[in-house]
Formats: C-alpha cells, structure tokens, sequence
C-alpha cells in the first residue's frame, strides 16, 4: 500500500482543520434540531450521531412506505434527500453474483433497516429557516399519512 500524501493534499488538509471544531459543532446543531423537531413525526436517529462529524443525517423512518412518504414530501419541496444504504451491501450485484464471499445472506435485520433509512440534507452553513423547511417536509409526511 503506498500511504503517501501528496504535498498539495496534505496543504488542503491542514487548511481544512482551521475552524473544524465550529463546523462540527454546526453540523450537529442541525441534528439536534432534527431530533427535536421530528420527534413526533415517525423518525429516529442513530443515538450517537451527536458525536460523529456528520456527513450527512441518517433518519429511521417507522416503515419503508414511511420512506416513501418522507422523500416524497421532502421532494415536493424541492429538498434533496436520498435512499442511503439500500440496497444493503450483502445485495449488491457483485456479491450476489459472487454468494460464496458471504456467509449468510439472511440479514432481515440490516434489510429491514436498510429499507427505513433516509439521508437528510447537513452542511457547514445551514440556516436556520432551512432546517425548519426539512423538519416541516418531513412532518407533513406524516400528518398527510403517506
């Protein structure tokens, strides 16, 4: 393995810790909005998401016709989200194609959970008022029953 970092990367790199701490800190308001702001509507978070740097906000919804409605409702208010971790990697063509790389492929447990999930939008500079939009999106999913 060559572990070498170019010079350039390694500036870009260094460059990017300057005012990491505010960003993390940024990143996981926003998740703390989430939690409360949907904490009614169906939706759950990974209970440790509030220490991880955030790339993005997975939400478990209660169904994967929650999901649907979710992004959905999400979509109607031009808010990109996404389907993440679905299909479950055990499903992917490659290792379906080659099923004696994996043990077992009864994993109901990851394929449930996997069906649920839901990527909400997070990032450095999100506004108040856009947070409010994704919490409303995400609410009305479930007032609206879908």
């Amino acid at each position: 393995m060559n572990g070498k970092l170019s010079e350039i990367s390694a500036a870009i790199g260094l460059r990017q810790l300057v005012g990491l701490d505010r960003r993390l800190a940024s990143r996981r308001k926003v998740l703390e909005c989430y939690r409360t702001g949907m904490a009614d509507a169906g939706v759950r978070f990974q209970d440790n998401a509030n220490v991880a740097s955030l790339c993005f906000a997975s939400a478990c919804c209660t169904s994967a016709d929650h999901k649907a409605a979710v992004l959905g409702s999400l979509r109607r208010h031009a808010i990109e989200a996404r389907d993440y971790y679905n299909p479950p990697q055990h499903r992917h063509p490659y290792f379906v194609t080659n099923a004696e790389l994996v043990e077992s492929t009864d994993l109901a447990v990851t394929a449930d959970i996997c069906s649920r999930i839901v990527s909400l939008p997070v990032h450095d500079h999100m506004a108040p008022d856009d947070v409010a939009r994704v919490v409303a999106a995400v609410q009305e999913a479930e007032v609206r029953g879908e």
